[in-house]
This record gives structure tokens, sequence and C-alpha cells, in this order.
């Protein structure tokens, strides 16, 4: 072990203590995990992965300092396990603190109206903000020499978990369906089951946060999904490495595939609604409802016809965030 892996071993270890580690498995079929979580545990930490190793020798070196002065939080409490990388392990806190700092759940998504050509800031309300004002923000921030270290340090963990939110298509997009939250599907046969207003799961959201991750890992760690991936698309991450940023373009980018892929692989046809106010699944005269009778199914043939889509928008959220920060610190 070099003496860079021992420390981030010994600030990882030490973090996980800190927290209280969830005595959970990193992924859980159908677990408690919140819904709108975007990737869940192992989905984030793949891309932070792909990203940490792609950062440049100033980058990872400013990276590791400020995480290294963390403050703790008695409140918070850590779902996912630890990796042993503290830059992977902290890929997941922005979730984490949600109930701590319920303002912060908007900057996790953006609706794009599902058919949507161009980015608008209509799409991103001042008060409420979006995932792609956080990361322009938290840039912001990064960048500023007067910020103090605390106020970079969470600006640095909202990035690396923003950046893995905006490459979930579901994140980018919704149909008066809560980005898919409100579109119940049977999972390789498991049926949705129906909790309160209206809310399913599994649902379509869900399954991409979580399961078809998990279905794309085939038991593969982390690590070696990472490099997976890294070696998959190979010929493209040069490309996006040497792209400018684009936070509202990617998500523009994120809604084309999840109208192309996510809605429009399903088995029945889902169709474009007329955006109105939705706050829960029984909403919009019962939104819920009417898609759980459109009896939705998640089986071996809507993965395989969706799996590059996912896998490539995690290779491309890692190594974009990797091009970010080592722009942020170059």
């Amino acid at each position: 072990m070099t003496g860079q892996q021992k420390q981030n071993f010994i600030s990882a270890a030490s973090w996980a203590a800190l927290i209280r580690v969830a005595g959970f498995g990193a992924v859980v079929l159908f677990s408690v995990a919140p819904s709108a979580f975007a990737w869940g545990c192992d989905g984030h930490k793949v891309v932070a992965k792909i990203a940490y190793e792609r950062l440049s020798r100033e980058a990872k070196a400013a990276a590791n300092a400020l995480l290294a002065q963390l403050p703790f939080d008695p409140a918070v409490n850590h779902y996912c396990t630890s990796d042993g990388n503290l830059f992977v392990d902290v890929s997941t806190w922005a979730d984490d603190i949600r109930k701590v700092r319920p303002e912060t759940a908007s900057w996790h998504y953006v609706n794009l109206p599902l058919g949507t050509t161009k980015y608008d800031a209509k799409y991103c309300p001042q008060k409420q903000s979006c995932v792609v004002e956080a990361i322009g923000k938290q840039l912001a921030i990064l960048r500023d020499e007067n910020a103090t270290a605390a106020d970079q340090s969470m600006a640095l963990l909202f990035v690396i978990h923003f950046v893995g939110d905006l490459h979930q298509p579901l994140h980018d997009t919704s149909n008066n369906d809560r980005g898919g939250n409100c579109v119940p599907v049977t999972f390789y046969g498991t049926e949705p089951v129906e909790s309160e207003n209206e809310s399913f799961r599994p649902n379509l959201h869900s399954v991409w946060d979580v399961e078809l991750v998990t279905k794309a890992m085939n038991g593969k760690s982390v690590s070696d999904f990472a490099a997976f991936l890294e070696g998959e698309f190979g010929h493209e991450t040069e490309t996006w490495a040497k792209q400018k940023v684009d936070v509202a373009g990617w998500a523009v980018n994120g809604e084309k595939l999840a109208e192309k892929d996510v809605y429009g692989k399903l088995q029945r046809k889902i169709s474009i609604a007329a955006p109105v106010e939705l706050k829960v699944c029984s909403d919009d005269h019962g939104v819920g409802e009417r898609m759980e009778k459109l009896h939705e199914v998640v089986d071996e043939g809507y993965e395989r016809e969706t799996r590059e889509t996912l896998e490539r928008q995690l290779a491309a959220a890692g190594v974009r965030l990797a091009a970010i920060l080592n722009d942020v610190w170059k």
C-alpha cells in the first residue's frame, strides 16, 4: 500500500466510523433507500471511482486536502457502506443530508418536460433551483479563492454527487410522473406494491437508480465495474474529457435518452403529457393509478435494450467529473 493509498484508507475508515455507516449491503433490491436517489450507492460510487482515477496530480491533492477537513455532523447518517476510498465514499453524501438540509432536495434534478429540445431557465425555478444551477454554484465556490475550506469541501461533495445525478436520464426529465417515480413496473416478476399517495415500488425511477445498475454490474465490485466501463467506452472517453463543460446541454441529452430509451423501450407506450404541477403520484387525477393500469414490465429484454445507455451514462459522468475538477485545479 502506497503512502497515498494508506492516507485514503485511514481517512475513509475514520469517516465511516464518524458517520456510523449503516450495516446494509451496498445494494439491496427494493431497499428502504429513498427512491429519488439517482444511481443508488453503487452507481454513484462507480462514477466517483472513474473520476478519481482520472484526476490529475494537482486535482487529486486538492480534493484529498478538502476531504480531510470535512466537519462531523452527528445528525447525518451515512446510508451506503465504505469502499475504503474517501472520494468514492462521499459520493452519496448529498443524499444523506437531505433530511438535515431539505432545501437541497430540488438540487438533484431538473424537470425538463418529456419532448424538450432546448434548455430554458424557466425549468429551474429560482426559489427551488435545480441540478443545472446547483452544479454551477458549487463550482463557483470551488473556484473562489476567498471561500473557506469548509465551504469548498461541501461544494466538492455536492459536485461529485450532482454530476452523477445529472447523468441519470430520469433526473433530467418528468412526464408528469416525478421522473418516473409514478410509473409502477413489474421488475423481473416482482410486482409493484402501493404505499401512500399512489406511490408504488418498484417503479421506473427506482429500477434505473439501483436494480438495473446491479444487473449491469453482475457481481463485479465498484472498482472492477469502473475499470470495465473505462474499457468498454475507451473510444469515447477522450472525447468526453476534452468537451467544454455544458451542464445544461448534458441535461437536454439526458432528456433525449429518457424519451428514446427509458420510456421508449417500455412494452406499452406512454404518451407525452402536458406539464402540470405534481407533488405526489395521486395528483393530476391520480397519475400513479393510471400508470399502474398499463402494467409496465422491466425484464431481460428491456434490460438488454437499455444497458448500453445506462453504462455509457455512468462512464460519461465519471470522465466529465474528472475533467471538471482537473479544470478547477489546473
